[in-house]
């Protein structure tokens, strides 16, 4: 009788981390994949595939003390970003301070082939050490830069 090995994957999205199981034979071949589900709920995996699962009433750990703390400051960054960032989305969509529309493709063009890596579908990604910008408005405004002076 063959083995299943059962490896869990999970992916980071904007609510969450979301899961699958992957049911895995002895040549570590895919046999079957769960239906996704949300990473802290508690879970029960069949090995039909099927997925069994009901909130979690007890909040996990949330990890180690430097993770924590890089958290919470993560979070108390949350209103200056926001502060920083809405008058530029408004910019951008008002039309206040545009930059010429070659200008715009020309940063366009650079942000798409970002040298320092930043660039995650349309983020400058502060993940990666950008700042954080929705990079379809940051172009087209006259008064922005790159904050690693690639523009």
């Amino acid at each position: 009788m063959d083995k299943t090995t059962i490896h869990t994957v999970c992916s980071k999205r904007q609510n969450g981390h979301l899961c699958v199981e992957l049911f895995l034979d002895h040549e570590m071949k895919i046999q079957d994949v769960s239906k996704p589900y949300q990473a802290g709920e508690r879970t029960d995996i069949r090995l039909d595939g099927r997925v069994i699962q009901e909130a979690n009433p007890e909040p996990e750990s949330q990890g180690c003390a430097s993770c924590e703390e890089a958290r919470k400051a993560k979070k108390a960054n949350l209103l200056t970003r926001l502060a920083k960032g809405v008058p530029g989305l408004l910019k951008s969509e008002l039309g206040i301070d545009q930059a010429g529309p070659s200008l715009a493709r020309e940063r366009r063009g650079i942000c798409l082939e970002c040298p320092s890596g930043y660039y995650d579908f349309g983020v400058c990604s502060e993940e990666r050490g950008g700042c954080g910008c929705f990079l379809a408005s940051k172009v087209t405004i006259g008064g922005e830069a790159c904050p690693e002076g690639h523009w």
